[in-house]
């Protein structure tokens, strides 16, 4: 098992994971980082939040592997 990092940048700020997560492998690792932003997304609809969110996942070196990215402005339905 491998250890990858998901450090997240959301709305401007970043916040990084010192503490990563063992996965089987880089797809897994994928997977994980399209579910967090689904979550959050889920999270965000119902409040009509903006929302700019990248995950950036890590190996256990440092060395990026992909970025995951979700952007959603919510508009004012009432105009």
């Amino acid at each position: 098992m491998k250890r990858y990092h998901f450090h997240l940048l959301r709305n401007g700020k970043i916040r990084f994971d010192h503490e990563g997560m063992e996965l089987a492998n880089s797809a897994r690792a994928h997977g994980k980082a399209v579910q967090q932003l689904a979550t959050m997304a889920s999270e965000a609809i119902p409040l009509m939040h903006d929302l700019e969110v990248t995950i950036v996942v890590t190996d256990s070196l440092e060395n990026v592997l992909f970025r995951t990215h979700l952007s959603r402005s919510a508009v004012d339905m009432a105009e």
